[in-house]
């Protein structure tokens, strides 16, 4: 293996240390992270319009710094709505695009070039890549091929030219950015703001069908759910704590339900025992963690959302006249019914032994 193979292979190691170690700091600050983006958009809302300009300065930097796009693309749709979140959101990642290629193009590109200076293949991608850099960028935009902070820095490396790159940025990123903006915008007026989510669930299969409205009705309930979670969790829970700090029989039903969370989640999601608004604030004055939370949220709601969407799949056939698609939706509500009936008993049982678990344990 030659040296300039062996500087590259380093290089490229080294780079994705950089961007791995921010997106290990991202994950580990998680619930920080969380946190301040529900203070920030109390903030930005007190600012009017020079608060976008202070979005995009924050989503940016946060961006070159390797932090996962997709919540802080959500993020503008929970604050803005679908029209002004995109375009912030697309303003906000072209320039976290544009100052990550700059800083790996003028700091790194001369030693990657020296270090393959007697490399033909690489130079002749290099070069293949750059002649059609617009193309190439804009194609592995679309896809999920290569990870967007890691693709900022990779994409400076190589001799694809700024203003292509630019443009090729842009136009990849807008498709995706479009769907995670409106569906955090979907699920604000789901849960955040409690409008009755049948309805909307249901417009969703009206629009897009059975398939691609469970998939966009499943990610925006559980973005909702988890912001409504994380309000409840960093407003409330230390005062509940403080009012029942003598009541032993409240903490150890807590203490039980948290190390039960996922389970717990997933059964009171699948069944109508409690209202779904209600529980998503419910949920975050308990103890239960937030990844699990999340976890047994979308894993419960799944049937339902499937149910709803299914519905409003079963208004479009009819309106389309297609029986056989209508007959099929017509089927789905019938089963999730059902199952619906069931975990509300099992989780009523489930729920009750718990509780009488921790009172076991304080006697």
């Amino acid at each position: 293996m030659g040296r300039g193979l062996v500087g590259t292979i380093i290089a490229g190691l080294l780079l994705i240390g950089v961007v791995g170690g921010f997106g290990s700091v991202g994950y580990i600050y998680r619930d920080q992270i969380n946190a301040f983006l529900i203070q920030f958009s109390t903030f930005i809302e007190g600012y009017g319009p020079a608060g976008y300009a202070l979005f995009v300065a924050v989503y940016a930097g946060l961006e070159v710094l390797a932090i996962p796009a997709i919540p802080l693309t959500m993020s503008a749709g929970l604050l803005f709505g679908s029209l002004t979140g995109t375009i912030l959101v697309s303003i906000s990642g072209t320039v976290a695009a544009s100052v990550a290629f700059l800083i790996a193009r003028y700091f790194a590109r001369d030693r990657i070039l020296k270090m393959v200076e007697g490399n033909k293949k690489f130079l002749a991608i290099d070069k293949a890549i750059g002649e059609n850099g617009f193309r190439v960028v804009t194609l592995l935009r679309l896809s999920p091929l290569l990870p967007f902070s890691l693709g900022n820095y990779l994409y400076g490396l190589t001799s694809v030219k700024f203003v292509p790159y630019v443009l090729g940025s842009w136009l990849g990123m807008l498709p995706g950015t479009w769907a995670y903006v409106s569906a955090g915008a979907f699920g604000r007026a789901i849960i955040v703001l409690a409008i009755p989510a049948i309805p909307l669930t249901m417009s969703a299969g009206l629009l897009f069908g059975s398939l691609t409205g469970t998939i966009l009705v499943s990610i925006s309930g559980t973005v909702a759910a988890s912001v409504a979670f994380l309000i409840a969790r960093y407003f409330a829970r230390d005062r509940i704590l403080k009012m029942v700090e003598g009541n032993k029989k409240f903490l150890a039903i807590d203490k039980a339900i948290g190390e039960n969370g996922f389970r717990v989640v997933t059964l009171l999601r699948l069944s109508p025992l409690l209202p779904f608004s209600l529980g998503n604030y419910l949920y975050g004055l308990t103890s239960v963690k937030f990844v699990p939370y999340v976890l047994g949220s979308w894993l419960g709601m799944l049937p339902g959302t499937w149910a709803y969407v299914s519905a409003g799949a079963f208004g479009r056939a009819i309106i389309q006249e297609e029986s056989q698609l209508g007959l099929a939706g017509g089927t789905n509500q019938l089963l999730t019914l059902g199952v619906g009936l069931l975990a509300t008993a099992l989780a009523a049982t489930y729920v009750t032994r718990l509780a009488k678990d921790a009172m076991k344990d304080i006697e």
